[in-house]
């Protein structure tokens, strides 16, 4: 799959999942086109968010490479998929054992997009570290299938990232520690986000009743 066409897998997702919600909760009584407002804990992942991201793709932006550019940006995707995905616990049942490929699919596709670039991570490798610690960051979708609250599963992803961030740091280049410094306060957020939210405490939620198929 190219990097066009997952592009576009990505956003024809979002919309189908926002639409899915729509429907499924919309009040019978409002009046016609008006959307429902998104779930308070959709609302407030974007808002505890949105300046991070920005910042981790302002940050990569300035590292003035086109590999970093490339792995963050699909970082930033990652997240992305990753509250589509809390929406969607929503509106449809719980996976079966033998559904997760199905529909972790997208974000799977982000992950081997990100390893494709450490073929071209620079003369002797230079980059590589960039690309490892990115790929390690975006495993925190394994939240989806571990026991417990996520923010466990993100200090798991913090520190294997962190092993090569750390080799990062260690070539003193101003740009590229302030990528590091913005991709690990990313992280933090959101790991503070589902700390602070009761509904997390015991792991991911998903609606038990009517639920849609979510491979659909």
């Amino acid at each position: 799959m190219t990097e066009s066409s997952l592009l576009k897998r990505l956003e024809d997702v979002t919309s189908r999942l926002e639409d899915l919600y729509s429907k499924g909760v919309v009040d019978r009584s409002s009046p016609p086109n008006k959307s429902p407002e998104l779930p308070e804990f959709v609302v407030n992942f974007d808002t505890k968010l949105a300046v991070s991201l920005d910042e981790v793709r302002k940050k990569a932006d300035s590292v003035g490479e086109s590999v970093v550019t490339c792995a963050t940006q699909h970082y930033c995707e990652c997240i992305g998929m990753l509250r589509n995905l809390l929406l969607l616990t929503t509106i449809a049942k719980k996976p079966q054992d033998g559904d997760w490929q199905s529909v972790l699919a997208p974000v799977m596709g982000l992950s081997k997009e990100v390893g494709k670039l450490l073929d071209s991570a620079g003369r002797a490798g230079e980059l590589a570290p960039h690309v490892k610690a990115t790929t390690e960051a975006m495993n925190l979708v394994m939240m989806f299938v571990t026991p417990g609250n996520p923010k466990d599963v993100i200090t798991n992803c913090l520190e294997s990232a962190d092993y090569y961030f750390m080799q990062v740091l260690r070539r003193k280049i101003e740009a590229e520690s302030a990528w590091v410094k913005a991709m690990k306060a990313s992280l933090t957020h959101l790991q503070q986000y589902f700390s602070d939210d009761d509904r997390f405490k015991m792991g991911i939620m998903w609606k038990v009743k009517d639920g849609a198929d979510p491979k659909e």
